[in-house]
């Protein structure tokens, strides 16, 4: 009767001795609250489902702050235990920063480890520089990490395999076509969130990836990868001009400057150094164009307008002329004087007259007279 006894009691071990059914993810990713870097461990007790009788513990404990100055993965382990026997799940926690917002009409640097441009990224901090000029401009030099930079906020960047991204919405309005002066490994450009330019080569430049008008909503983006070592980035912004004028001089030899400004953003102004409507006389003038946002942030181009005379003079030929034959049946041809000769910017036009003044005529002869200004 003793025998019969032992299999109820095996089937009650093995019940006690079952713990827990875990979901854990390979990764997860967590945003911190803030840009504090210290990221405040959570419960993941969610990820377990356990059975009557078991207990959980994990790794780091909930709770703990971690600093993710330096380091951004962290391996959590999920323990069950029942009666001894233990079961666990082991996955990585990547923290990343709440990605900085940024202030219109000035660039911000955001900066991640690893490579943004195959979505393998982690957000790290930014940093902006208010009286950043929009043109031939760089953030940091060289052969360093972008956290060094002495307005960056938020956690070391490795000096490796790190990525920028440059931002900015609004400009002064304007046509402008972008030029890369110089990038490392991987860049993208993108306007109003639409790739325009991308290349997979190393520190090259590349002209007019983008040409088009931008305004005060206008949103551009320049990023690149960094590999090894420091990073550099160069974009040129460059304000399109219209092209060299040739204005035709007028009555008294003078002419009238168009108006090249465009319409200008919202609180902001275009001017053109010299005034719509300014009179000039003949000659090479250079004209430059200003265009201005609402905070002050200006960007010019220069062209050239040139008064020239394109009008030539005007007069009246004289009637045919019937000369007198000698004993060779030969004529002297005289100079013929012409009617009403006047010119827009000349005050005496030269005459030629072709064949010219002696010639000796035989026949009848067809003759041209041209009058040519200064």
């Amino acid at each position: 009767m003793k025998q019969l006894l032992v299999i109820p009691l095996l089937l009650i071990a093995a019940a006690v001795h079952s713990q827990a059914t875990f979901n854990c993810p390979d990764t997860l990713m967590m945003e911190l609250p803030d840009q504090s870097c210290t990221w405040t461990v959570q419960d993941f007790s969610y990820l377990v489902s356990l059975d009557p009788g078991s207990t959980l513990s994990q790794l780091p404990a909930p709770d703990s702050d971690l600093s993710i100055q330096s380091q951004w993965d962290y391996e959590v382990v999920l323990t069950a235990e029942n009666g001894g026997n233990a079961v666990s799940c082991t996955f990585v926690v990547r923290v990343h920063m709440p990605e900085g917002g940024q202030q219109d009409n000035f660039w911000t640097a955001h900066c991640y480890n690893g490579k943004r441009i195959l979505n393998d990224e982690t957000y790290r901090g930014s940093y902006q520089i208010q009286d950043l000029n929009i043109v031939s401009w760089w953030l940091w030099d060289t052969g360093l990490s972008p956290s060094y930079y002495s307005e960056y906020e938020g956690c070391d960047v490795t000096l490796n395999q790190h990525t920028v991204r440059y931002e900015r919405t609004g400009f002064p309005c304007g046509e402008y076509k972008l030029n890369i002066l110089n990038h490392d490994n991987e860049v993208r450009v993108f306007v109003d969130d639409e790739l325009v330019f991308q290349d997979n080569n190393f520190n090259l430049q590349h002209y007019n990836v983008y040409q088009g008008f931008l305004d005060e909503n206008s949103k551009v983006e320049f990023e690149w990868n960094e590999g090894i070592g420091g990073s550099l980035g160069i974009l040129d912004f460059e304000l399109v001009c219209p092209s060299d004028t040739v204005l035709s001089a007028g009555p008294g030899c003078t002419a009238e400057v168009p108006d090249y400004r465009h319409e200008p953003c919202v609180g902001g102004e275009v001017t053109q150094s010299i005034e719509p409507g300014t009179v000039l006389p003949i000659g090479v003038y250079p004209l430059k164009i200003i265009t201005t946002d609402a905070l002050g942030i200006a960007d010019s181009c220069e062209t050239n307008v040139h008064v020239v005379d394109l009008t030539p003079p005007s007069f009246s030929c004289p009637s045919d002329l019937v000369l007198a034959t000698n004993e060779n049946c030969e004529a002297v041809l005289p100079e013929l004087l012409v009617n009403n000769l006047t010119d827009n910017c000349c005050i005496n036009p030269q005459i030629t007259q072709i064949p010219a003044v002696g010639t000796i005529l035989q026949t009848d002869t067809q003759i041209q007279i041209i009058a040519t200004d200064d």
